[in-house]
């Protein structure tokens, strides 16, 4: 019951939905459908219950993946456009660590590889570089034995690109940063910078580097736009006979 919200109202709202959840793992349940709890005549705000809901909801199943659905009923069209509008401004960057997550990793290269870089390189050295680099064999060793990070941009509840970063002396090494085509233009892009810099921040870093194709001029503006200083031409030998042929890109942290 909301009595102005200094009552620890929104710790208990959210154990409402983490106890519930617990049950629903505890009986072998694969789904579960909440209302919007304490929001009728119990008084507590719409809005703030709402957040309470999504945080709670979405923060317990990235640790217990059991579930293969939750379900918000919406009984009214605030709390809907409520419910809604929080949906598209949701952006998570989730640890990648199980096989399943690094599956979905895999998938997302592949499917933006082939979208926006064959065209660039070629689909040749294109399929060469995914199968190397960004197959899931190829991420599970990177992250179990080169001491690379991997995290899945979550936005709006579905993976919508990723990042791959590699801490090296003093930089962070920005070694991925893809997002998917239909979900460029929703600022994924910059808030995917913030979380960036917080952790290079967090590791004690003081910049972040990175590698780009000269002929990916949207990409190499894009950067520049972010505050990415060009350092100049990089070759490097992949194998196979292919090289790539890459501009390094440079931020310096505050």
């Amino acid at each position: 019951i909301w009595h102005g919200g200094k009552s620890g109202e929104p710790e208990l709202l959210a154990s409402c939905y983490r106890n519930s959840l617990g049950l629903a793992i505890k009986n072998n349940l694969k789904s579960i459908a909440f209302p919007n709890i304490s929001t009728g005549v119990y008084g507590y705000p719409k809005q703030k219950a709402a957040v309470i809901a999504i945080d709670a909801v979405s923060s317990f199943l990235y640790e217990n993946p059991q579930l293969d659905k939750v379900i918000f009923c919406c009984f009214d069209e605030e709390n809907l456009q409520i419910y809604n509008r929080l949906k598209e401004e949701k952006v998570d960057f989730l640890k990648v660590r199980t096989s399943d997550e690094i599956n979905v990793v895999a998938g997302l290269a592949r499917e933006i590889w082939n979208e926006y870089y064959t065209p660039i390189i070629g689909k040749s050295q294109g399929n060469y570089m995914i199968d190397k680099f960004q197959s899931a064999e190829a991420i599970k060793s990177q992250i179990d034995n080169e001491n690379y990070e991997y995290y899945l941009i979550d936005h709006a509840f579905e993976p919508s690109g990723y990042i791959g970063i590699k801490p090296s002396g003093e930089e962070l090494f920005l070694s991925k940063f893809y997002i998917l085509g239909e979900k460029r233009g929703n600022g994924l892009g910059r808030k995917s910078f913030e979380f960036l810099v917080n952790r290079a921040k967090e590791l004690g870093l003081k910049c972040i580097t990175l590698t780009v194709n000269k002929n990916n001029t949207s990409s190499i503006g894009a950067y520049e736009k972010l505050g990415f200083k060009n350092q100049g031409p990089i070759v490097a030998d992949i194998g196979d006979g292919y090289i790539m042929d890459d501009y390094l890109m440079k931020y310096t942290l505050e």
